[in-house]
C-alpha cells in the first residue's frame, strides 16, 4: 500500500483513492513503523473522508477520518496542528450527521481544548450549535450563535420588540426592490470578504434556533442576510436569507403577496441541493401554504425531504418530514397511509438521533392511534416518557421551544373537539390560547390556522353554553383571522371561515343564516377536497338542527 500511495498522482480518481486508503487501513498503524508513512496515511485518510462526505457517505467518512486520527503520533497537536484540526473537526461533523452524539462531543472537546485561536473553533462551533438545535435546545443554540456573530462583527440585541422588527423588515423590503427578478440577481457579484462569508453561515444557522423560539430575532437575522447580500455580494446562503425574509413578510407583516414573490425568487436563486430542505422549510411549508392548495404542496415537501436526505442534509430532511406530517394530518390525508409513512420517518429520525422532529410527531401518532382504536405505537427508546403528550409539552415549555408547544397543543385541541371532549378542549383554549397568540403570533404558520380554527369552534360552543362574552370575543377574532387568510387562498381557508360563521350565526340565534352558511361550508370543503372538514361541517350542522328542533334534518 505504501508503494501504491507514492505512485499515485493528483489526477487519480476517487475510486482509486478509496482503494488505496482501504489497503493502507488494512495495514493499520501497528504495522507502520515509519513516522513519515504514518503522517502520509493520516493525510490520505483525511482526503478520503472529505471525499466521502461530499458523496455523501457518512459511514465510510467516519471510518476514514478515525483511521486518519489513529495514524497521528503523540504531540500531533503541536507538530501537525492543521492536520489534527481538520481530522477532529470533520470527525465531529460526521458524527453529528450519523447521530453519534457521544462521539461528536469527544471530537468537539478535542478541538475546543487544542485550538490555537477562536477562529479555528468556528467550524466546530457550527457543529455544536446545530446539534443543540436538533436536540431542541434552541435557547442555548441561539446564545452561542449570537456570541459567534458578535466576534464576526455582526452583533444583535436580544431585546427586540415588535415595532423594531417590523421597521427592520419594512426598510429591508424597500432595499430588496432592486432584486425583484432572477435577472437582477445575476447582476450581483459574488461575496469575497471571508469574514462576511463566515458570518452568513452563522446567520443561517441562527435562523433555526430563533425560529424554534418564535423569536423576533428570526426576522432581523434574515434581514441582515439580505442586506449583506446587497452590500457584499451573493453567497451560498443568500437564497436561504431571502427564503427567511419571505417567511418574515408572511409571519410578521402579514404581507402574503410580498412573501410569495420573495419565496419564488429564493427558489430560483438556489443552486445547491443541500439548501433545498432549508428553503422548503421557509417557503413551501410556511409561505406557499397561504397561496397554493395544500394538497398540491404535500408532494413537493416530500420531494424536498428526499433531496435533503440524498445530499446528507439530515436535519433539514427530518424537519421537512415533520412539516409534511403536520400538514398531511391537518389537511385530511388518509390516516392508514400517513401512519405507514410516519413509521418510516420515525426510523430515519431515530437512526440519526434527530430527537426534536421525533417529539413533534408523537402527538400526531397518538391521535392517529386514538382515532383508529389501535394500540399505542412503540416509540424510540431515547424518547421514552415523551409518549405522554403532557410530559412532552411540559419539557417543551422548559426548553422554551414555542413551536413544538404549539404543535402539541393544537393537535390536542383538534383531538378533544373531534371526540367531543369539550371540557378538555375548553380547558386547553383557556390555558394556552392567549399565551400562544402572544408568543407564537410572531411566526404565523400553517399550524396557527388550525389552532385558530378549532379554538373558534370551541369558543362558539362554549358561548352557547355559558353566554360568557370571552368566548364570543374569541370566536369572532377567529373569524376575522380566517377571513384574512381566505382572501389570500380561498382553496385552503374558505370552508373553515364559513364553518366559523355558521357557528356564529347559530350562537346569536340567526338560524336561517346559519342553515345557509352550514351548507356553504359543506360545499366548499367538498369542492376543495377537505373530506374530514366536510364531515365536521355535516356533524356540526346536525347538532345545530337537532338543537333547534329540526330532527329530520339533523339525521
Amino acid at each position: 500500500s505504501s508503494s501504491s500511495s507514492s505512485s499515485s498522482d493528483q489526477g487519480r480518481s476517487d475510486a482509486i483513492l478509496f482503494i488505496i486508503v482501504d489497503l493502507i487501513n488494512r495495514v493499520n498503524v501497528r504495522n507502520t513503523p515509519d513516522a513519515d508513512d504514518r503522517l502520509r496515511y493520516a493525510r490520505m485518510n483525511l482526503l478520503a473522508g472529505e471525499k466521502a462526505i461530499q458523496t455523501p457517505d457518512f459511514s465510510s467518512a467516519i471510518e476514514y477520518i478515525e483511521s486518519g486520527i489513529s495514524f497521528l503520533d503523540d504531540g500531533h497537536w503541536e507538530n501537525e496542528y492543521d492536520l489534527s484540526l481538520a481530522l477532529f473537526k470533520n470527525a465531529a461533523s460526521v458524527a453529528r450527521s450519523l447521530g453519534r452524539s457521544n462521539h461528536m462531543t469527544k471530537s468537539l472537546n478535542k478541538v475546543f481544548d487544542n485550538a490555537r485561536c477562536y477562529e479555528d473553533k468556528l467550524d466546530s462551533m457550527s457543529v455544536f450549535i446545530q446539534s443543540l438545535v436538533m436536540a431542541g435546545k434552541a435557547e442555548m443554540a441561539l446564545d452561542y450563535s449570537l456570541e459567534v456573530l458578535r466576534y464576526l462583527g455582526e452583533p444583535f440585541s436580544n431585546d427586540i420588540d415588535k415595532a423594531a422588527a417590523e421597521k427592520e423588515l419594512i426598510e429591508t423590503h424597500k432595499m430588496a426592490q432592486q432584486i425583484s427578478s432572477p435577472a437582477s440577481l445575476e447582476a450581483i457579484p459574488a461575496m469575497k470578504d471571508p469574514v462576511k462569508i463566515k458570518a452568513m453561515h452563522f446567520l443561517y444557522i441562527s435562523t433555526w434556533s430563533s425560529h424554534q423560539r418564535s423569536s423576533r430575532l428570526f426576522s432581523v437575522i434574515c434581514c441582515r442576510m439580505v442586506r449583506l447580500t446587497l452590500s457584499h455580494g451573493l453567497n451560498f446562503y443568500s437564497s436561504a436569507g431571502m427564503a427567511g425574509l419571505a417567511r418574515a413578510y408572511t409571519a410578521v407583516l402579514r404581507n402574503y403577496t410580498a412573501g410569495y414573490k420573495m419565496g419564488k425568487l429564493a427558489i430560483s436563486l438556489n443552486k445547491s441541493p443541500k439548501l433545498v430542505g432549508a428553503i422548503s422549510l421557509s417557503v413551501t411549508n410556511q409561505v406557499f401554504v397561504f397561496k397554493e392548495p395544500i394538497q398540491a404542496l404535500l408532494p413537493a415537501i416530500l420531494e424536498n425531504y428526499q433531496t435533503s436526505l440524498k445530499c446528507g442534509a439530515i436535519g433539514h430532511a427530518c424537519a421537512n418530514t415533520m412539516c409534511y406530517v403536520v400538514r398531511a394530518y391537518l389537511s385530511g390525508s388518509p390516516l392508514p397511509a400517513l401512519k405507514k409513512e410516519m413509521i418510516i420517518f420515525f426510523h430515519q429520525m431515530s437512526r440519526h438521533n434527530e430527537i426534536r422532529p421525533y417529539l413533534c410527531l408523537i402527538p400526531i401518532m397518538n391521535s392517529i392511534t386514538s382515532l383508529s382504536g389501535e394500540p399505542q405505537h412503540a416509540f424510540w427508546d431515547n424518547t421514552q416518557g415523551y409518549e405522554d403528550n403532557e410530559k412532552n409539552l411540559s419539557k417543551s415549555f422548559e426548553k422554551k421551544d414555542i413551536a413544538l408547544c404549539e404543535i402539541i397543543i393544537t393537535i390536542q385541541m383538534v383531538k378533544y373537539f373531534v371526540f367531543r371532549r369539550i371540557n378538555l378542549a375548553e380547558k386547553t383554549v383557556r390555558q394556552y390560547q392567549d399565551f400562544l397568540d402572544l408568543n407564537a403570533g410572531t411566526q404565523i404558520k400553517f399550524i396557527n390556522v388550525h389552532r385558530t380554527f378549532y379554538s373558534g369552534l370551541v369558543a362558539f360552543h362554549c358561548f352557547r353554553q355559558t353566554k360568557d362574552q370571552y368566548w364570543m370575543d374569541r370566536g369572532t377574532k377567529a373569524i376575522r383571522e380566517m377571513e384574512a387568510w381566505a382572501n389570500e387562498c380561498k382553496w385552503n381557508f374558505e370552508n373553515k371561515m364559513l364553518l366559523l360563521k355558521a357557528e356564529y350565526h347559530f350562537s346569536v340565534g340567526d338560524f336561517a343564516k346559519a342553515t345557509e352558511v352550514y351548507y356553504l361550508s359543506i360545499t366548499s370543503a367538498h369542492n376543495h377536497r377537505f373530506k374530514h372538514e366536510e364531515a365536521l361541517s355535516y356533524e356540526l350542522a346536525a347538532y345545530f338542527h337537532l338543537e333547534i328542533g329540526n330532527r329530520d334534518l339533523s339525521i
